[in-house]
């Protein structure tokens, strides 16, 4: 790969990753508590996760731009609720997202750089919001359905699907897609305001195990870069 190429695809992945890293957090932040037999599919996804504290598996995600193959990462996800993830990317190359419920620190060890952004300010144009939200006017911006899923897949890979699309055509996410099997949360594909698809699989899934403070903490060599966007 030509060096100009390859640094423009490393930014623009990088970009990515954080754009998804923050529909992940707020998967960690559902707040609501609702009953399962309303048949709106905003609320059946609010009782799908309602009881969710934490999270913890391995990942493979897909980047496609026009079915073209970008990206297949592999790694480690933790969520906790209120506000806090790590996303550890493994293969093919390491880096480190953390979301401590202030900042998100971006720790890029091939580069040596770490970037900083505040975690309210990061979330607020993000269609991950209608999951976050405190209050029902928030969901106003968006719309939620429960898709019909094939016979096929539903007996091996996941038997719900929920669709969420953002109102606001300048949305950074314009369609999150969460699958669920047995009401686990399975995989995620987001679509974004460039067509780019990311497509994401969790396996050895634990939820609701508790989880030491310390993986929510920062730590990287002194002489890293800092960018602090806070």
């Amino acid at each position: 790969m030509a060096p100009v190429k390859y640094w423009r695809h490393r930014r623009q992945r990088s970009s990515g990753m954080l754009t998804r890293v923050i529909v992940l957090i707020g998967i960690g932040l559902f707040p609501y508590s609702v009953s399962a037999e309303s048949l709106s599919g905003k609320a059946k996804l609010q009782a799908k996760l309602a009881d969710l504290v934490s999270f913890s598996a391995q990942f493979e995600q897909t980047i496609l731009d026009e079915d073209e193959v970008l990206d297949v990462s592999t790694g480690n996800l933790v969520l906790q609720r209120p506000n806090k993830m790590r996303w550890e990317t493994v293969s093919p190359e390491e880096n480190l997202i953390i979301a401590d419920g202030q900042s998100i620190w971006n720790i890029d060890s091939f580069v040596e750089q770490v970037t900083v952004f505040p975690q309210q300010d990061t979330v607020r144009n993000n269609p991950i919001m209608l999951l976050t939200a405190q209050d029902e006017t928030a969901w106003d911006k968006f719309t939620v359905v429960e898709l019909a899923v094939a016979p096929s897949q539903m007996k091996v890979e996941y038997d719900t699907v929920f669709e969420v699309s953002a109102l606001d055509q300048d949305a950074q996410i314009s369609v999150l897609k969460l699958r669920f099997k047995d009401d686990l949360l399975v995989g995620l594909k987001t679509i974004d305001s460039q067509q780019q698809v990311s497509d994401m699989t969790f396996s050895a899934i634990t939820i609701n195990k508790p989880i030491a403070e310390r993986t929510f903490s920062t730590d990287f060599p002194a002489h890293f870069t800092v960018d602090d966007q806070r």
